[in-house]
């Protein structure tokens, strides 16, 4: 269940990123690759972490 979870988060905030964060701030990456793979590894990393607790079935 958890990586249904981290994977939902992680589409979500790729998408976040790649669009409206990109115009926020006004970073120049044509291919959107920092949107996608850092910002979802990132995410992916953090909710590892947070999913490997023994309370939520880790």
């Amino acid at each position: 269940m958890g990586a249904l979870v981290i994977g939902i988060v992680a589409g979500v905030g790729c998408f976040f990123a790649a669009t409206a964060l990109k115009r926020k701030i006004g970073y120049d990456d044509s291919l959107d690759v920092f949107g996608v793979h850092g910002v979802g590894g990132i995410i992916g990393a953090l909710l590892t972490g947070v999913f490997a607790a023994e309370v939520l079935g880790g």
